[in-house]
């Protein structure tokens, strides 16, 4: 599959002819982990681009990673904001890696250019934890 991906390491790839935009985003400080951005985009990566890849005609490009904010809001707006852009141009996003929070910045995003939300999640385990130390009240 890697070998079909449009992936940023010296340029960056050409959105307009993709269907399919990953973005990489390591933050967890809203599950209550204050250390760095986890490396679960590059796991994933990892392991997703060593799979097989028949779909030639779904173009899919991988624009890496959102970078570790000085807090974690400057995080969810950087998101936030790569999301709503890429929502604009009418491509599907898929958020690779960092915490299970990170699905409010997708439906942020979605909320602001007033589109359907579409969200799919795939973790072991779907995090509500409501009592987290970065929770708006």
């Amino acid at each position: 599959m890697g070998n079909s991906i449009d992936i940023y390491t010296e340029s960056f790839p050409d959105v307009d002819n993709a269907d399919i935009i990953l973005v990489g985003c390591g933050e967890q400080r809203g599950r209550g982990y204050l250390g760095p951005a986890s490396n679960a985009p590059e796991l994933v990566r990892k392991n997703l681009y060593n799979l097989f890849y028949w779909h030639e005609n779904i173009k899919i490009a991988d624009i890496g990673n959102i970078k570790h904010g000085a807090t974690y809001n400057d995080t969810l707006a950087a998101l936030q904001t790569v999301i709503e852009e890429l929502q604009l141009l009418h491509k599907t996003v898929i958020i690779i890696g960092g915490s299970q929070d990170l699905t409010l910045a997708q439906y942020n995003a979605s909320k602001n250019i007033k589109q359907l939300v579409e969200i799919t999640g795939v973790d072991a385990v779907i995090d509500l934890d409501m009592e987290s130390p970065f929770q708006k009240r």
